[in-house]
């Protein structure tokens, strides 16, 4: 099945790990749920914010997605938000990609 645009970018609750109503979830092994994967990819909602090497400016960068502490609603799978690389919060992570060419 097709991700409809409001699923990406206006609310992904359904679709990947969120809080609800008001209460955090928590942090889930990568693949964990069949339904929070899209095109045989996990976690591109909620779950954990991911790292890429996108500077926002000179001492952020990039992060994607939505996370578990957060709502889909507000923080959907479009997301992009950015914050300091030194930080450490169980709701960052980063994912290994591999680039064919």
């Amino acid at each position: 099945t097709g991700m409809s645009s409001d699923l990406v970018n206006v609310d992904s609750s359904s679709w990947g790990n969120y809080e609800v109503d008001g209460v955090d979830g928590t942090k889930q092994n990568s693949g964990s749920n069949p339904v929070w994967q899209a095109n045989n990819i996990y976690d591109l909602a909620g779950n954990c914010w991911e790292w890429t090497q996108e500077a926002f400016n000179t001492g952020s960068r990039v992060l994607r997605g939505g996370n578990y502490a957060y709502s889909g609603s507000s923080y959907p799978a479009s997301d992009r938000s950015s914050t300091n690389p030194n930080g450490d919060l169980s709701y960052n992570s980063s994912r290994a990609a591999l680039y064919i060419k």
